[in-house]
């Protein structure tokens, strides 16, 4: 009977951890936490790696809306203080997605081919 009460705290402990990184994925991003990998959290990841230097530096769906997501003004202009809030928001994208066991990658809010690897795993686990 213990056993089977420590197994239960334990996957508890496990389902709670792997939704708490859901939710810090989406918050990351500026998504609704609502655990359900879904098209606008998919939106949001893709926007923050489409404005990487290592994807191009693109806005698919404009600049302030990139801004929005990465939490900086949205004033259409990709200067500074837009780069570095992309800057920290990859560096949360990459926790969380450490958090999830999809990046072990260093936490340096550069946006590369580990991080881009850890997006794509998880995506296919999680989004509905």
């Amino acid at each position: 009977n213990k056993k089977l009460v420590a197994l239960t705290k334990t996957d508890n402990l496990k389902s709670l951890q792997k939704t708490d990184s859901i939710k810090s994925l989406q918050k990351a991003v500026g998504a609704v936490a609502d655990n359900i990998w879904g098209a606008d959290t998919d939106k949001r990841i893709r926007v923050v790696m489409a404005a990487s230097s290592y994807a191009g530096t693109k806005f698919p769906f404009g600049i302030k809306y990139t801004q929005t997501v990465v939490g900086t003004r949205a004033d259409g202009i990709w200067g500074s203080n837009s780069r570095a809030a992309h800057d920290e928001t990859v560096k949360k994208v990459q926790r969380a997605l450490a958090d999830l066991g999809f990046y072990s990658g260093k936490i340096d809010g550069i946006w590369g081919s580990d991080t881009t690897a850890g997006y794509t795993a998880a995506r296919k686990k999680f989004k509905r």
